[in-house]
């Protein structure tokens, strides 16, 4: 039982600029997005565990870190005409998961632009738009992408194994103490 909070931003810069026949639209931008749960979570009868798995132990979503992602994209997309009108279409995005360090000067140097407990992965994409007839359009795509871990693998839980010792007894005495024997 908990509560999910999730937020986000968006900044996007557009433009168009027209080359003789070709009309370029350059979109650039940056995104951040957050999700947390908060709570109490998982919680039951420690002697009584859900599908009576013993390794398990009640968790609170309140010790679960949350996850950041941040990403950085571009695009431009190319009209024009050459025996056919096309639109072709070249970007990128730059998502890092968990970023824990921001550095420019590393974007010259060939290291990661974040540095991320997750990761930063680089996503290219591209696409061809043909216009064939009036009514008729062919599209070709291509593009790379990449996700966030699951808070789950991300963060599991804690994993016991209880040892069940059959040879103990627990004695009661003839003042009714009880202890193990």
């Amino acid at each position: 039982v908990g509560h999910e909070w999730s937020y986000g931003s968006k900044l996007r810069m557009k433009r168009k600029i027209l080359a003789g026949n070709t009309l370029h639209r350059l979109l650039l931008g940056l995104e951040f997005q957050t999700d947390n749960n908060s709570g109490p979570g998982k919680y039951y009868d420690l002697l009584k565990p859900p599908n009576g798995k013993t390794s398990e132990r009640p968790r609170s979503f309140n010790n679960i870190p949350g996850t950041v992602q941040l990403a950085l994209f571009a695009e431009d997309r190319i009209t024009s005409e050459f025996l056919l009108p096309y639109t072709f279409s070249l970007g990128f995005r730059l998502d890092s998961y968990n970023p824990t360090d921001f550095s420019f000067s590393n974007f010259f140097s060939g290291k990661d632009l974040f540095s991320a407990d997750q990761g930063t992965f680089f996503n290219p994409r591209l696409g061809l738009k043909l216009k064939l007839t009036p009514l008729t359009q062919l599209r070709l795509s291509f593009g790379k992408t990449s996700k966030s871990p699951a808070i789950s693998i991300i963060y599991p839980a804690p994993f016991f194994n209880d040892v069940c010792d059959l040879a103990t007894r627990i004695v009661t005495d003839t003042s009714g103490n009880q202890y193990y024997e």
